[in-house]
């Protein structure tokens, strides 16, 4: 009999949900209380019947009734869903997204890569019409059905269906797959064993099981009879057409057309074809309602609500077949089919209006109605068929009730089919080779009188109800044994009831417990618990639960008649009256136990594994109490014995000395599992008194008192050490199955205790193995076995000198002792990896598979360590090797490759397998030691491509969070708080940490602020009118308001990315205030009596919505940003500025990448409003979010907007100027550095193209122009080889447009004839005027970088005055800044290298005063000219200076900008200025100021920032200080501090061609300027941006630590690279400007980084915020502890490397107290205590902190030798003296250290035989027991169990070998030393063992 384990009442969570629902109309309640009323028996009124399902997840319920759908977890309800129809059916299921692979794969692939994407679990409910499909993540898809489904099947690919087939119907597919839920359904094909594919066609085929892990389904067949086995894979091209063998086939298959017929009972005509499209007015699907949990029965659902979830559902990452939006959902709910769907979201990632949809489906019901293909996604390969039934006579048995697969306790697997007739049919399969694609089926056998099954995996059995009623546990198809049901409340309460006689009919109790206990009586009155019982009873029974209450009884039995739900070791037992109960069955097994039987079955054939399985299950889980760990093991004992053959009732097998008890066996007698219950008194026994007498605790306290006192103690004599004389020892009996794998047995279980010795954890369990193992050493007469227990466990082993005593005779022993299995020599891990360490010659250790993981592990790192080579593989088959199983082919042991360190090569191992650094921790000192110092040396220098495991295991956590920030992706999270003015980003930690010193961020904030008014402080003169005072204040207010709405810019840089959104909140855009406040009232001042233009904040707050936007983060893969954010935050009102600001917004949004999530349909209403400034900032966001992609779909939204991308037969669009020249620029952003042929013709038709009629092109063509060689620059950025362009002649012709002439006749394929203006004239030759910057900069850009003098010398300033008057002072800006971005090397920071672009000719008349007497030929000199070009000349050249080294804080470029600074701002406070033109001036200034804060991003420097100040308050003294001016000071304080101090600019091609866009020497002069340049594209600088930020976190904390970081410049053929030190967090330096970089401060762990392996490692990190995570070295500080040293000892070990501060933080051991009775001790612990504090300063020394636990063990040996089970000391001991003998593995410990630890012990062992001895009390003690082992080869009787230790650690120290006494030297009882020279000249140290016995 087999007792469960717990056994509760059963009722599905999910039924007290649906209870109190809003939908259920019954109240329970109400119908229990009825019920108790009247006593009466009656019907639920709603007949809806339940189905759930408990899934392997735990705890996990999926419970369905009537309409409502309820998934709960552990109790708690997770989501509950409402459908407007019944549902027939509900299934969880996963689907895996797999964007890139084809629905039939090219070719057959493994089954373990057949899955491709992230899994999607998911709740699919099916209705008469179609398929919900509801993702844990939130997401909801619907399936439409067009025809009837009969059953669903989860498999591992998805979801398999099962149509509904009509009686008078067409043969169509039966069987369809749905592989995800934007896919169409699939057909599915079934392949034979002779390769002919079929195609199920009518209802005779069925599926009857489906599993997910395997892949396996399998079917019945109605017309054979049989079930058949099909293995599930993805179907390749040779699937494609049915019914035609593989060999016949062509090599491409084709898809047949479905015809379409009416299956559907509801008369339309419905067919197997593509899912159509149902219009949303007559969408017959339901709709799943969202309901709330259980909490309320007041709440009704609402009739709109469509989504299970509180928000809509978001889309996902581009790319994703998840990427569905809102509008693509809310298509989905309305009954759009994911035919169309897929095409729109899944592969385009996008949606469309649904109008569109509506046309496009009624377009094509005009068509063809002709149904497409269904696609074969799936194919069923045979595998096994029943055999055919031979008697024609007999009739079929039909389909199988249930299905399962099952394994036994060896591994074998099992299908299991119950079958009607009341039969389970088991089939035993496996896979060959490992391989899922071939599997090997057995014969067929049958267990009758089985009414139901269940499998039970944890315990690998499977639990059988029979016809009787009984439940009976099988492991595969071995009967185990019938299981107990403890008696449940209703049925006692009938049996008391029943025992009042009542009634003269007896109760018959039910079956199971007839058959449990034949002769149970059961107790009568049940008075006293009647009461309780009724109380608790639960309304929602049925009425036979309410039976009981009755005095009469019922004649109906309760009986078990179903089982389902099996889970782990848990099941679901109902019974024919409706009650459920969920029993679980008890484990195999505590651990010891566990792992034992694991070991003896690994060693046996199958069968004989899994009876002893099975005996073993059914003799633990007896009826009775619960069982310790001791009498488990003792009862384990005794089943193996007697599965061997022993007699046990003849052995007293009591593992230790509590376990001495007699009688009952559940407490470790010898009558275990028999025997009656003893009952139970409080009085208690002699046997209690003896039983505390012989304890453990008592004998060992007893010994010390003893010791204290110095009086003898006396000591019962071990039962180990005697033999009852009344005792007979009986006979094995050798007919046993188990009697020849005896020595199998004791192998495993020796290999066991060997596997144990590896994990101190685990040492409690020892004694145990060692008490079994030594009897089974001492019957088999293995002395060597003996010895090596005895050696280790004194106290525990089982010795018996007379053969006698044993069981088995000497013929059995011989027979056994043939067996080749067993080593002569034990097995010793220890001594094995001793004598790997010592280099000697050692056979391979034997090991059993995965069960002696340890043993290979640590034998695999010592040898490693030992092996002392590189760059080659280790054999390690020469080590360890495998023992042969029986029935189990022998796995080969690959080799290890051992690469550069070896250390490195173990921490790889250690990572591979399961251990972590506590398993690291439970290691033995002998093997840690060397393991751990290995993980300690990769510590110093860890691989920088190791993993987070592999980082944690050596310790190194902060590289370990480092690599998960990384692996996961982790965004910093910025701040949510946002404020006021828009710059929180200059409030954030790192900008505290970075300008801590002083209050440049307040005056940053200040500056950059635009929310509150303006201050006018003026004040009223005597002769000034109050009406002109107040025009005075307005104008003053005018030209403040022209300061304001220029700063936008120069906010968005400081905010940049500095802020999280929340999706439930819509960002704040800080107001653009243009009004003022005068003093000293403060009274508002308002533009109210001037003029001024009414829109002149127009551009203003578009730049306002944009450095808004730029505000969030750039995380792509953040879902809290996403199409229905973008739209949630659409202006509510019809203001301008609203709808400006938002279009600015869009534009931010693409300029961080999120445009791209926006969805067609959202973007196609943007564009539809027709508004310039949103369609502005769509398309160059698009643009932006796209660059470089060439995406198409981004091409025809540009293609909308701009006249030069439609068909000359295109339909004229309105379009604006503003919004052409935007998306003409957004060409060039999409197609950036790709030199696409077609664009780049585009953009040089646009270049020169002339107005045409009617205005066309008439207006504002500079910034066309400008724009078109802008674009054309992008897309060729320095392709100057590029000859796909050759034939196009850009140099000529960009050459021709930039100095002018006649118009080139273009060799594009867009040439067309030029329409003449009606207005505009200008005849047969460039307008240079127009096209000269952009063919300037175009050229610039095509040769960036290339050095091409030819092309440069194109950029000369003219030489002579006479050609310089021919060009625009502002061309030779453009052209010295295009010749820089061509001689890009040459470009160099000096005055002189700036000087040497001003023309020789002019050099000395620049910026000075014309002299009176002008020398002859000068008097004629334009000086203004020459001012002008000056000017321009050193702006271009400063320009292009900054963009060479932008965000490099070069020392030598800031110094030459700032010379010119000051240079220009000294000028215009003198006359010269006048000269040469203050506006001039001014725009060189600004340039100069700009020019040395892109040179400075990101540096906060104050000099630039004092300059800035300077120049913004210009405003009520200069008149010549413009928007453009302050447009270009604030971008400087914008760039001073970008990102708040977290980001930098960078320097490649695409970022300095957006940094020239961006910031294009030529600002405008008012607010509303575009002539020359779109002030949009003032905020591309974001994709010249890059993060920088380097901060350090400490990882015990997190918390921001100032780090020192050490950066190496790369070496370059001008100069070696210099080192620099920097304190984080910092900005590094421009990556492609270092070799690396490293952690340099001495209280951190050093972390190099180099260019060669980890640079990408860091430039994720950067990507990621900049968090790099740091860990302290030394241990942690100790407070209230003090240090002793003297100064001059400190100042010694400083000089030898240490730091005080690690000296600081040690464990101080002098001011612990220290207890001991006597002056020697005292001595001794203080001795200790030196040691220690030595030892723990070797270990801070030498970076090897992990050894400190074990270092402390280590000098704790010699004063642990003879403590009691001590254990393994003896074997650390000779760990030390190897590691002194062998001087190259000496790095493990310092060689003074052995010396020091091994004399210390010598010492203890010394003083011990000296007291011994001079005691002389002539008892026994360990000098005379080492003389008696010596003499007589026996192992002596020490009453003391510390001398049996100690001598025990001597022998094993020594390394004395078993000499039997027949063979000893000299005669008993000599006691000669020299006599024993025989005997002492085999162990390794005689002379120490002379020493002690002389």
């Amino acid at each position: 009999m087999i007792s469960f384990e717990n056994t509760v009442d059963f009722v599905p969570h999910g039924r007290h949900v649906v209870a109190v629902h809003p939908a259920t109309d019954t109240d329970p309640e109400f119908l229990s209380l009825q019920r108790l009323h009247k006593e009466t028996v009656f019907e639920l009124a709603d007949a809806d019947a339940e189905f759930y399902s408990l899934g392997p997840a735990p705890e996990e319920e999926l419970y369905c009734k009537g309409k409502i759908v309820v998934l709960s977890a552990g109790g708690n309800t997770r989501k509950c869903y409402t459908a407007r129809e019944k549902i027939e059916e509900v299934v969880r299921c996963r689907f895996f997204t797999s964007p890139d692979r084809p629905c039939v794969l090219p070719r057959l692939i493994l089954p373990s890569k057949d899955l491709v994407g992230e899994p999607i679990d998911t709740v699919c409910i099916r209705n008469s019409s179609a398929i919900r499909v509801y993702c844990d993540s939130g997401d909801e898809f619907i399936v439409a059905l067009q025809f009837g489904v009969t059953h669903m099947w989860k498999s591992k690919f998805g979801l398999i269906l099962e149509r509904q087939v009509g009686d008078k119907e067409k043969p169509y597919p039966v069987i369809f797959a749905l592989l995800h839920p934007l896919d169409d359904l699939s057909r599915v094909v079934f392949k034979q064993a002779n390769s002919t594919l079929e195609e199920p066609k009518d209802s005779s085929l069925q599926i009857v099981f489906s599993d997910v892990d395997s892949s396996i389904v399998i079917t019945y067949n109605r017309m054979t009879d049989r079930h058949s086995v099909w293995r599930v894979r993805r179907a390749t091209p040779d699937d494609l057409e049915p019914g035609v063998p593989a060999s016949s086939r062509p090599p491409t298959g084709t898809n047949t057309p479905i015809p379409t017929t009416a299956v559907n009972t509801s008369g339309s005509m419905l067919g197997v074809q593509p899912i159509s499209v149902t219009p949303i007015t007559h969408s017959a699907s339901p709709s799943l309602v969202s309901t709330p949990g259980p909490s309320s029965r007041c709440s009704r659902p609402t009739s709109n609500i469509n989504t299970p979830s509180t928000r809509p559902c978001s889309p996902v990452a581009p790319g994703s077949r998840l990427n569905s939006p809102q509008s693509m959902g809310k298509l989905l709910r309305c009954g759009v089919s994911p035919s169309f769907s897929s095409k729109v979201s899944a592969r385009l990632g996008q949606t469309i209006s649904n109008s569109m949809i509506h046309n496009t489906f009624e377009d094509k019901d005009r068509g063809d109605t002709t149904p497409l293909p269904l696609s074969v996604s799936l194919c069923f390969d045979h595998i096994w068929t029943e055999q055919t039934n031979t008697n024609i006579k007999e009739p079929f048995i039909g389909m199988a009730k249930k299905v399962f697969i099952s394994q036994d306790p060896v591994g074998q697997s099992y299908f299991c089919f119950l079958l009607p007739n009341n039969q389970l049919s088991i089939v035993k399969f496996k896979f060959a080779n490992n391989e899922a694609a071939t599997m090997i089926f057995g014969s067929v056998e049958k267990i009758s009188g089985v009414v139901d099954a269940a499998p039970l995996p944890d315990l690998r059995m499977v639990l059988v109800l029979e016809a009787s009623g009984c439940l009976t546990l099988y492991s595969g198809t071995m009967r185990v044994g019938k299981t107990i049901l403890s008696h449940n409340v209703n049925t006692v309460l009938t049996q008391e009831i029943g025992a009042l006689a009542l009634d003269s009919e007896p109760i018959v109790p039910p079956p199971l417990l007839v058959a449990a206990e034949k002769s149970t009586s059961f107790t009568s009155t049940p008075i006293l618990r009647r009461k309780q019982q009724v109380l608790n009873l639960k309304t929602n029974k049925n009425e036979q639960n309410l039976q009981f209450l009755s005095p009469v009884p019922s004649k109906k039995q309760v009986l078990p008649v179903e089982l389902r739900d099996p889970v782990g070791r848990q099941v679901t037992i109902i019974y024919n009256s409706g009650e459920m109960r969920r029993v679980t069955l008890p484990k195999v097994s505590t651990s010891l136990v566990g792992k034992a039987l694991n070991f003896v079955i690994e060693l046996m054939p199958l069968e004989l594994g899994r009876q002893l399985h099975g005996s073993w299950y059914t003799r633990r889980h007896a009826p009775g109490p619960s069982l310790s760990p001791a009498a488990e093991w003792d009862i384990f004992c005794k089943c193996i014995l007697e599965k061997c053959g022993y007699q046990t009732e003849n052995l007293d097998l009591s593992s230790s000395p509590e376990l001495n008890t007699s009688g009952d066996g559940r407490c470790g007698g010898s009558n275990c599992g028999s025997g009656a219950k003893r009952s139970r008194t409080e009085a208690g026994t002699d046997g209690d008194w003896q039983y505390l007498l012989h304890s453990p605790q008592h004998t060992f306290s007893g010994h010390c008192i003893s010791k204290i006192l110095r009086l003898d103690h006396v000591v019962k004599e071990s039962v180990d050490y005697k033999v009852g004389q009344n005792n007979k020892p009986g006979e094995i009996d050798s007919t046993c199955q188990l009697f020849n794998y005896l020595p199998s047995c004791f192998l495993a279980l020796h290999l066991l205790y060997e596997e144990l010795k590896l994990d101190t954890s685990k040492y409690s369990e020892l004694p145990f193995l060692v008490n079994l193992l030594s009897r089974l050493a001492t019957d088999l007469q293995l002395h060597e076995y003996q010895l090596h227990y005895w050696k280790d466990f004194p106290d525990n082993c089982f010795l018996q000198t007379s053969e006698s005593a044993s069981q088995i005779r000497q013929e059995y022993i011989r027979k056994l002792s043939n067996s080749t299995i067993l080593p002569p020599t034990p097995p010793c891990v220890f001594s094995h990896l001793l004598n790997i360490s010592e280099g000697l010659s050692v056979s391979p250790f034997p090991i059993l598979g995965t069960l002696n993981s340890s043993i290979k592990l640590t034998v695999t790192c010592i040898s490693v360590l030992a092996a002392g080579v590189k760059h080659q593989s280790l054999e390690m088959k020469q080590f360890i090797k495998p023992v042969s199983q029986p029935g189990r082919p022998g796995s080969p042991i690959p080799d290890v490759y051992i690469n550069e360190n070896a250390s490195h090569t173990v921490a790889e191992i250690i990572s591979k397998s399961t251990w972590c650094k506590t398993r690291l921790g439970n290691l033995p000192l002998n093997v840690a030691l060397p393991i751990i110092s290995a993980l300690s040396t990769c510590q110093l220098n860890p691989n920088p491509n190791w993993g987070k495991n592999i980082l944690e295991i050596i310790g190194r956590d902060d590289l370990a969070q480092n690599v998960d920030l990384i692996d996961n992706r982790i965004q910093p999270r910025r701040s949510i708080d946002e404020a006021p003015d828009g710059l929180e980003g200059l409030e954030c930690e790192v900008a505290r940490l970075r300008w801590p010193k002083d209050l440049r961020r307040m005056e940053a904030r200040r500056i950059l602020q635009s929310c509150r008014p303006a201050i006018i402080s003026l004040e009223q003169g005597p002769e000034v009118s109050d009406h002109d005072f107040v025009e005075e204040k307005e104008y003053f207010l005018k030209r403040i308001c022209e300061r304001t709405m220029a700063l936008p810019i120069g906010r968005g840089m400081a905010a940049l990315r500095s802020t999280s959104p929340l999706p439930t909140e819509m960002l704040c855009i800080p107001p653009l205030c243009l009004t003022g406040r005068a003093g000293p009232k403060g009274t508002k001042v308002e533009l109210a009596h001037i003029d001024f233009p009414q829109n002149m904040d127009h551009w203003p707050c578009f730049h306002n919505g944009v450095a808004s936007g730029l505000r969030l983060c750039s995380d792509l893969d953040s879902t809290d940003i996403d199409s229905v954010w973008i739209a949630f935050n659409r202006p509510g009102s019809a203001e301008n500025s609203a709808e400006t600001e938002h279009a600015g917004f869009l534009m931010a949004l693409g300029l961080n990448g999120h445009l791209a999530k926006l969805s067609k349909s959202d973007a196609f209403d943007y564009l539809n409003k027709g508004s310039e400034s949103i369609s502005i900032g769509l398309m160059i966001g698009m643009a932006a979010s796209h660059l470089g992609t060439m995406d198409l779909l981004v091409t025809k939204k540009l293609a909308t907007q701009l006249e030069a991308l439609l068909p000359p037969t295109a339909t004229e669009l309105p379009l604006s100027h503003n919004t052409q020249v935007a998306s003409l620029l957004g060409v060039g952003l999409v197609y950036a550095n790709t030199g696409h042929r077609h664009m780049v013709e585009v953009c040089v038709q646009e270049l020169g193209k002339l107005p045409g009629p009617e205005l066309e092109n008439a207006m504002d063509r500079e910034s066309y122009s400008l724009t078109a060689g802008l674009a054309l620059g992008v897309i060729t950025m320095g392709q100057e080889c590029n000859t796909s362009l050759a034939d196009l002649h850009l140099p000529n012709l960009l050459h021709n447009y930039m100095l002018g002439g006649p118009w080139p006749k273009l060799n594009t394929s867009l040439t067309q004839e030029r329409c003449q203006s009606d207005q505009i004239k200008e005849g047969d030759s460039i307008n240079t005027d127009i096209t000269s910057p952009g063919a300037t900069l175009a050229l610039g850009f095509m040769y960036w970088n290339t050095g091409n003098e030819n092309i440069a010398s194109w950029m000369e300033a003219p030489d002579t005055m006479f050609l310089l008057d021919f060009v625009r002072p502002d061309f030779l800006m453009l052209r010295t800044l295009a010749k820089g971005l061509i001689l890009w090397n040459k470009i160099h920071p000096s005055v002189e290298w700036m000087e040497s672009h001003v023309p020789a000719n002019i050099v000395g008349h620049c910026l000075v005063r014309p002299p009176d007497h002008p020398e002859p030929g000068m008097e004629n000199l334009d000086y203004e000219t020459i001012n002008q070009a000056y000017c321009n000349i050193i702006s271009g050249a400063a320009f292009v200076l900054a963009l060479k080294f932008a965000g490099t804080w070069n020392l030598s470029a800031f110094k030459t900008l700032e010379h010119y600074i000051k240079k220009f701002i000294a000028i215009s406070k003198r006359s010269i200025s006048e000269l040469t033109g203050k506006a001039m001036i001014e725009q060189t200034t600004c340039t100069l100021v700009l020019s040395q804060a892109i040179v400075m991003a990101g540096s906060g420097d104050l000099s630039v920032l004092r300059v800035c100040r300077f120049l913004r308050s210009r405003v009520h003294t200069s008149t010549i200080v413009t928007y453009g001016s302050h447009m270009a000071i604030h971008m400087a304080v914008g760039f001073l501090f970008l990102g708040g101090g977290r980001y930098g600019l960078a320097r490649t091609p695409t970022a300095i061609a957006a940094l020239i866009i961006s910031c294009f020497p030529k600002f405008p002069t008012h607010s509303n300027d575009n002539r020359y340049h779109l002030q949009a594209f003032r905020h591309l600088y974001v994709l010249g941006v890059e993060p920088r930020l380097l901060t350090t976190r400490s990882t015990e904390t997190g918390a921001v630590v100032p780090c020192s970081i050490a950066v190496q410049y790369a070496d370059t053929p001008q100069y070696i690279g210099p080192a620099l030190n920097l304190t984080s967090p910092t900005l590094l330096p421009d990556l492609n400007s270092l070799s690396s970089i490293a952690i340099s401060d001495k209280s951190f762990w050093r972390t190099i980084m180099t260019r060669d392996n980890s640079w990408n490692t860091l430039r994720l990190i950067l990507d990621l915020g900049g968090d790099f995570f740091v860990k302290k070295c030394g241990l942690s500080y100790s407070k209230g502890l003090v240090w002793s040293l003297s100064e001059e000892e400190m100042k010694i070990l400083e000089e030898n490397g240490f730091s005080r501060g690690s000296w600081q933080q040690m464990i101080f051991l002098e001011s612990l107290p220290v207890a001991a009775s006597s002056r020697k001790e005292m001595e001794t612990c203080q001795d200790w205590a030196g040691q220690l504090k030595s030892l723990i300063a070797w270990c801070l020394f030498k970076e090897q902190r992990q050894l400190i636990p074990f270092i402390q063990s280590l000098i704790s040996i010699p004063s642990n030798l003879g403590i009691h089970q001590a254990g393994f000391i003896s074997h650390y001991l000779r760990f030390l003296h190897a590691l002194r003998r062998i001087p190259t593995n000496n790095k493990f410990l310092e060689p003074e250290t052995v010396i020091s630890i091994c004399q210390s012990a010598s010492l203890h062992i010394d003083r011990t035989c000296l007291y011994h001895q001079q005691q002389q009390t002539g008892k026994a003690n360990v000098v005379t027991g080492m003389r008696d082992y010596l003499i007589a080869g026996a192992r002596p009787i020490l009453g003391d169990p510390t001398d049996r230790q100690l001598l025990s650690s001597l022998v094993a120290l020594n390394q004395v070998p078993l000499v039997p006494a027949a063979k000893s030297a000299v005669g008993s009882g000599s006691a000669n030393p020299i006599k024993l020279i025989s005997q002492l000249k085999n162990s390794p140290t005689p002379a120490s063992l002379y020493r002690l016995i002389r």
